[in-house]
Parts: C-alpha cells; sequence; structure tokens
C-alpha cells in the first residue's frame, strides 16, 4: 500500500476528529474552585463553593419569596419597539416578558423568541420572565407603570412598587440600534425602615424549535480577563464575585445570548445559577444589602450571537460564539461570508462563492504537488524493488534509495508535499466548519430546492451521497494503486458519508464544493501541464 493512500486515510479520520475535538461544544475545564473555608481570601472572578457562612459566603438564595397576596387588578402589558428587537413589559413583577428579534425569523417566518413557557416553572413567577427583583422576604408582585417614553434613539419603561417601607423603581431603556437593554434600580426609603437584601433575576435564552438546543453559562473570569463557557453541571453550588465594574455574567444557547456587560455601581456581590433544568436556567445576581437610598445601573446583552452586534457592547463578547483557539480566523471566515453574500443574495451561494474563493491562493501550490506527487508514482515500482532486493540490509537500502532519488532529481519530501496543500487548508477547514456550525443567519436560510435550511442536516441526505461520490471521483484520479488500495478509498469515502450525513447543510456543501474543485483543479493541471517521459537508470529496470 503507497504511502500518499495511508497519508490520505489519516488526513481524512484526523479532520473528521479535529472537528469534534478542537470545535466540540465542551465546556473548558473549571479551575481554581475554592471552598470557603480552606482559604481565607477569594481571588475576584475565581469560583467558590458555598457553605452556610455569613456575608459574601452565605447560602445561596435559588429562589424568590412571592408575595402570596397578589393583586386583584388586571396584567397591565407595555410594549415597546426598536429598530431590532419587539418588546413586551408585565406590571406583574415589572419584568420583561416577551422580546421577539425582528431580523432573526425562524419557523412559519415568525421572530424568534428567547423568553419561553416552561413547564418546569409553570406555578413560579419566574416563568416566561426576565428581570424579577426578589427580595429576603417576600417579593412584591403588583407593580404600576409610572412612566413611558421616547428619548432620542431611546425607548424608555418605568415600573414601581412599594415594599417594606421602601420605594421600588425599575427602569429599562432599549437602544434603538443595539441589543442592550439598560436596567437601572432605585430604592428609597420612605421614613425608617429596615435593611433590604435584592437579588435580580433573568432568564436565559432558549429557542424551543430548534431540537438540538444547548445552554451554556457565560462567566469573566476577571484574573485571566477571558470569557469562560461552561457545562451545566459545573455550575451547581458555585457563586462568583468581580472586584472591578467589568462584569460578563449570564448564559447562551445555541444562537442567542442574555448577559449582564456593565455594573457601573457594583451592585453585584455574589452571581449564581438556578439551574431548573436543561432549558430552563435562571442567573442570579445577588446585590449588597441596602440601608439608604441607591440608584444601581446594571447594562445587559440581550440577543443574537452575531459577531457585529456583539462587538458594539463589548468586543469580549464575541467570545461567546466558541469559535475555539482559532478564533481569528473563525472572525475573518465569517467576515466574508458575509461579505459575499452582500453580492449574491444567497447563503448557499455565497458558500458555493466563498469555496472557489479561498482555493484560488492554494492554486499554484496544489499544481505543484500534484506533480510532485504523480512524479514521485511513477517511479514507486523501481522504489519497491530496491526495497524488495535490499530488505535484509537496511544501511545499504537507505544508500540505494537516497542515491535514486538524486539520480532521477526526487525530493525525498515527496509525499509530504503532496499532503502541503491540504495541510495548508485544514485551518480554513476547520474555521469554516465552526462558523456554519453556529451561524444564526443560516437558520432556516434557504438554499435551492429540497434544502430549505442551511443550518440543518439534508433531509433527503443528496448533499453527503453527493460528497462522498465526489470523494471516489476525486479518488480515482490518483495515479497508481491497485485494486486493494481503491476498496480502502471506497471505504474511507463511505465513512466520511455516514460521519457528513448529520452535518449542517451549509457544511456539507462546502465539503462537497471543496472536492469538486480539487477535480476540476486536476483536470485543469493535465491540460497545461506537459507530460514527459522518464526512464530510469538500468540498474533499477530489473
Amino acid at each position: 500500500m503507497d504511502r500518499k493512500l495511508i497519508y490520505s486515510v489519516i488526513l481524512s479520520c484526523a479532520t473528521v476528529w479535529g472537528f469534534h475535538y478542537f470545535f466540540g461544544n465542551k465546556a473548558p475545564v473549571d479551575q481554581g474552585v475554592v471552598t470557603v473555608g480552606q482559604q481565607g481570601e477569594v481571588a475576584a472572578g475565581q469560583a467558590i463553593r458555598v457553605p452556610a457562612v455569613e456575608n459574601l459566603h452565605k447560602t445561596l438564595q435559588l429562589d424568590p419569596n412571592i408575595d402570596e397576596q397578589k393583586s386583584t387588578s388586571q396584567e397591565l402589558l407595555v410594549t415597546l419597539e426598536t429598530d431590532l428587537v419587539v418588546a413586551t413589559f408585565s406590571s406583574f413583577g415589572g419584568v420583561l416578558k416577551n422580546i421577539a428579534f425582528k431580523e432573526h425569523r425562524g419557523e412559519n417566518n415568525k421572530p424568534l423568541q428567547t423568553l419561553t413557557q416552561h413547564k418546569i416553572l409553570e406555578d413560579s413567577m419566574l416563568n416566561n420572565s426576565c428581570f424579577l427583583l426578589a427580595f429576603e422576604q417576600n417579593t412584591p408582585y403588583d407593580y404600576l407603570l409610572i412612566d413611558r417614553h421616547q428619548d432620542n434613539d431611546k425607548e424608555v419603561v418605568v415600573f414601581g412598587t412599594q415594599h417594606a417601607g421602601w420605594q421600588v423603581k425599575k427602569t429599562y431603556t432599549l437602544h434603538k440600534d443595539s441589543y442592550k437593554i439598560d436596567v437601572a434600580l432605585d430604592f428609597v426609603p420612605q421614613g425608617k425602615v429596615l435593611p433590604i437584601n435584592p437579588r435580580l433575576f433573568f432568564m436565559a435564552p432558549f429557542v424551543t424549535e430548534l431540537t438540538d438546543n444547548v445552554v451554556q453559562p457565560i462567566i469573566l473570569n476577571e484574573r485571566s480577563a477571558s470569557l469562560e463557557i461552561k457545562s451545566l453541571d459545573d455550575v451547581q453550588g458555585l457563586a462568583w464575585y468581580w472586584a472591578g465594574k467589568r462584569v460578563i455574567f449570564g448564559a447562551s444557547d445555541r444562537y442567542f445570548g442574555h448577559m449582564l456587560v456593565s455594573d457601573d455601581n457594583k451592585f453585584v456581590q455574589r452571581a449564581y445559577y438556578n439551574v431548573a433544568d436543561k432549558s430552563a436556567v435562571m442567573p442570579i445576581l445577588e446585590g449588597y444589602q441596602i440601608s439608604e437610598a441607591k440608584t444601581c445601573n446594571l447594562s445587559f446583552y440581550i440577543g443574537p450571537k452575531v459577531y457585529d452586534h456583539l462587538a458594539a457592547v463589548d468586543e469580549q463578547l464575541s467570545d461567546i460564539m466558541s469559535f475555539g483557539w482559532l478564533s481569528w480566523l473563525c472572525k475573518l471566515m465569517l467576515k466574508l461570508l458575509d461579505f459575499v453574500y452582500k453580492f449574491v443574495g444567497n447563503y448557499g451561494l455565497a458558500i458555493v462563492v466563498l469555496s472557489i474563493l479561498l482555493r484560488l491562493p492554494f492554486l499554484p501550490l496544489s499544481f505543484y504537488s500534484r506533480g510532485v506527487m504523480e512524479e514521485y508514482q511513477k517511479h514507486q515500482p523501481f522504489i519497491q524493488r530496491i526495497r524488495v532486493k535490499l530488505k535484509n540490509n537496511p544501511q545499504l537500502l537507505q544508500q540505494e534509495i537516497m542515491r535514486y532519488h538524486k539520480d532521477h532529481n526526487l525530493p525525498v519530501a515527496a509525499p509530504l508535499i503532496g499532503c502541503l496543500p491540504i495541510l495548508l487548508q485544514l485551518p480554513v477547514l476547520f474555521s469554516l466548519y465552526r462558523v456554519l456550525s453556529n451561524y444564526l443567519d443560516l437558520y432556516q436560510a434557504p438554499f435551492y430546492g429540497w434544502i430549505t435550511d442551511l443550518s440543518a442536516k439534508d433531509p433527503f441526505y443528496v448533499l453527503p451521497v453527493l460528497m462522498g461520490l465526489s470523494m471516489i471521483w476525486q479518488q480515482s484520479l490518483t495515479p497508481g494503486g491497485d485494486g486493494r488500495q481503491r476498496v480502502v478509498m471506497g471505504f474511507s469515502a463511505l465513512v466520511m458519508t455516514v460521519v457528513f450525513a448529520g452535518f449542517p447543510a451549509g457544511v456539507v456543501l462546502y465539503w462537497f464544493m471543496n472536492n469538486i474543485l480539487t477535480i476540476g483543479e486536476d483536470y485543469l493541471r493535465r491540460l497545461f501541464v506537459k507530460k514527459d517521459n522518464y526512464a530510469p537508470t538500468t540498474i533499477y529496470k530489473k
């Protein structure tokens, strides 16, 4: 079996393995978790295990105590609309009850929503709500609408209530061309009152129509200034706090993120999660004890995982797109895809055009490496004869092989040169795989015919089959090889077809186009490259 075949099979397997290992949705290993009581001080941004101790390390309060005496008044719904969202607020709890994203549509062409009803929270005030303000004692249920107005490019709504002698106000500010929502909390004592300890609950996003949706907690590690993407199991019983005003804390699903991004008045003393189930996750921000009039200003990103919108609010937010260690290259591929889409108006066609554009820089190298491999393949029978003849004399065998390469002007590293274009393209393939697998604009984006959603697998498996056939076609153009090698090549194509059958159609389309372009390059090279006859040295003919 020739070396090129071995290298090809190894590279194919490595490519598939690399997709899952480097770019799969996996949370990093939680480092630096400390049990309070074993260490005197806890570093800012460090996860802490919280037993029943005082102040910072007191017991986590995962559920609000809702006032049982609910108002008999009718619920008042207030809808604010910007260029990007339609947000509905409720007087019951003074919460954000629904938010629809106008630029991103799902099934039946309806705007996608991230706040949905969860059966496990059916009787809870937390269900289908965001920004519930809770206290250690009873949490007020009924709020009054105090004000609603426009402020230049902003939409503002204010709710107020009374609690234990305190006047509490919540002011929501929506920005016209941004997914940032500002939440101002005002606490004003009405006479002599006891201190209060507020907590702010906001629901993690979860788009119910996605069959493979997963919620992932997002935390800024203040020590390393990096975002940590964790699994739900990793955050049970943990709490975080930050020394500075810059905070990123929340959660994301496949396409959206709900995160605290600014805390100007250092309201948050601890932050943690209430995980009811894998879809119902509630980040909780626990404030400091308030004993006098205070105003706390918080800012949240409530929107899609779209690079430009994320970066407009906080450049580091783009890291939640889970691009991995090739993040810079993924962002470049994303910009190129969007650039091409502006001209062609179809993401499937944009993937085809992008595939061509990305192959052009490698064209000279592909021609050269393919020529080297074909020339090397011609000499394989004679090199094999040397190996058989001198198999019992390794030292002389090595000398004769080296001399043969020198006499016929063959590079010793010819097999590696043949694989060089593939090796150089692997980072591009990896980054595009990651981008196409997690790009929101591909959701419900059609190509042509039966491909109505480039983010989902091909419903009839036509693209994976075409991709497998293109691999066999490509392998048939490889010079040399016996029947056994052809069987192995066919088997590797079958394995790749099965693996890619469950991949998003956009990813399979790119891989299929990559194979077609490789075949086209080979035919093009044969048209323009003259084939020279050669005559091996006489000593090697027998």
